[in-house]
């Protein structure tokens, strides 16, 4: 089964999902540059139909996002408030994502950690850019064909409870 997911469909999930946890909408953008450090957080999609939702920022722009949702000062974030709050982010995005799959689709626990760059083929891959208080957020969905994406966990990474 395909999901009919493109660009602007992505973009508008992740408005949305954005709209309820920051006092204001990151702005989009055509692509963004990232630091050398960053962090990302993914779900996986698994049973009708079988892809990725993946939430990459810059270590501070993750602890801005986690101090926002948590009405934390930024220096008063910790790496668990971090963890969670980008758990939350892209466990919000995936079931946005779930509700647009016909058939029986379940999410996993998400996981944070390090980006994995190893390049992977999918049929389709969507990916949208934004920045918010100048931190790059790119939010991509793969397209498993059929299977898991992620073999196994992200390098560094906790399951968010």
């Amino acid at each position: 089964m395909a999901l009919m997911l493109g660009d602007e469909s992505l973009r508008a999930l992740a408005d949305d999902m954005w709209g309820t946890l920051l006092p204001y909408a990151p702005e989009p953008a055509d692509d963004v540059a990232f630091p050398y450090l960053t962090i990302a957080s993914h779900i996986e999609l698994i049973g009708a139909w079988h892809g990725c939702c993946q939430v990459e920022t810059s270590v501070d722009g993750a602890a801005a996002i986690a101090g926002a949702m948590l009405d934390l000062p930024f220096a008063d974030v910790s790496l668990a408030d971090l963890q969670d709050a980008l758990g939350e982010v892209v466990n919000i995005l995936g079931g946005s994502v779930k509700s647009c799959v016909d058939g029986h689709t379940a999410l996993s626990l998400p996981v944070i950690g390090q980006p994995e760059r190893r390049i992977r083929s999918v049929d389709a891959m969507v990916r949208v850019c934004s920045t918010w208080q100048g931190h790059p957020i790119v939010v991509t969905l793969e397209d498993g064909r059929g299977a898991p994406i992620h073999d196994s966990p992200l390098p560094g990474s906790a399951r968010a409870a």
